[in-house]
């Protein structure tokens, strides 16, 4: 058996950017209003979900070498019962790092109001105020 092991500038995968989102979303349906927000760290391709009221909401941003993304809202009803499946509605919108992206739309009959900035995020060893 043997080993190949790789060596020189290819044998390093760039790690993908830290990235970090603000974000707030509201749901309304008749009367009834959720509403959720806050601020995480993200990657891209891995969404962010929270259940609220009897919808489940998911934000997948996806990051673009160019400095923009593209952002997945999907909402559903919270699967009940050993049947239920979780069969969301979707909408994608476009973005740019840093700059905040604002959306409305309807999805699952509900009314989906939020807003979102993902921008890098801050290194450790990155002073807050430079003198």
């Amino acid at each position: 058996m043997f080993a190949i092991t790789a060596t020189g500038p290819l044998a390093a995968s760039a790690a993908p950017p830290a990235l970090r989102a603000h974000y707030e979303v509201t749901l309304e349906k008749g009367r009834s209003t959720w509403t959720v927000g806050s601020g995480s760290n993200v990657s891209s391709g891995v969404p962010i979900s929270h259940d609220i009221g009897p919808y489940r909401v998911a934000l997948l941003p996806r990051l673009e070498a160019t400095g923009r993304y593209t952002l997945k809202v999907s909402v559903g009803l919270i699967p009940r019962g050993a049947d239920a499946v979780y069969a969301p509605d979707s909408r994608s919108f476009a973005g740019q790092l840093a700059f905040p992206l604002e959306f409305t739309t309807t999805l699952a009959g509900t009314k989906v109001t939020g807003g979102i900035m993902i921008s890098p995020a801050r290194n450790a060893a990155t002073p807050l105020h430079s003198r």
